[in-house]
């Protein structure tokens, strides 16, 4: 079901890079509370380097870098250590610009949210770095003439037919 919601969304698009497997908590915890939820579940997330926190209606209001959840009081509320209104995206909101927000703000993931605030996701630094890869690659590909589409795997047949346009018209000049 997470996979075929991830469908619905361009590839090249924030929905299409995120992942659904963040940590997440309400907001009424204190930090030692927080801190056993994640102890607990430790086996599920691969990049812990943010904990989302959200409000009853799961939208985003705030966010605590991990470091900060290991070394702040365990009686301190989670409310008052979260850095509040942090930096987003929306789902459809192109790579290249989820690249620009996370360059812009120095930041290790981008949470994406609907349009009632609801947190979606997150796109970690990999999938950026891996977009901008791809960004590039299709503007290399498209500045010599190939497809974007095109591979080095692509037929010979097909490869001429998509370059044939530009052949034609670079040997007429």
């Amino acid at each position: 079901a997470a996979v075929r919601s991830l469908l619905h969304y361009p590839a090249d698009a924030a929905g299409g890079l995120m992942t659904t497997d963040i940590a997440s908590l309400p907001i009424g915890l204190t930090i030692g509370e927080a801190t056993e939820r994640i102890r607990q579940l430790d086996e599920q997330f691969d990049d812990l380097a943010y904990v989302y926190v959200v409000d009853d209606g799961e939208r985003l209001v705030g966010v605590v870098p991990f470091r900060q959840l290991m070394f702040k009081r365990p009686g301190a509320a989670l409310g008052d250590v979260m850095v509040e209104n942090p930096v987003t995206v929306g789902p459809f909101t192109d790579r290249e610009e989820v690249a620009a927000v996370c360059q812009r703000y120095h930041i290790l993931g981008v949470p994406v949210i609907d349009d009632d605030g609801r947190l979606l996701g997150m796109v970690t630094n990999d999938a950026v770095i891996e977009a901008i890869q791809d960004e590039a690659s299709e503007d290399f590909a498209a500045a010599m003439g190939a497809g974007v589409g095109e591979t080095v795997y692509t037929n010979v047949l097909s490869s001429f037919r998509m370059r044939s346009p530009w052949l034609v018209l670079n040997l007429g000049l």
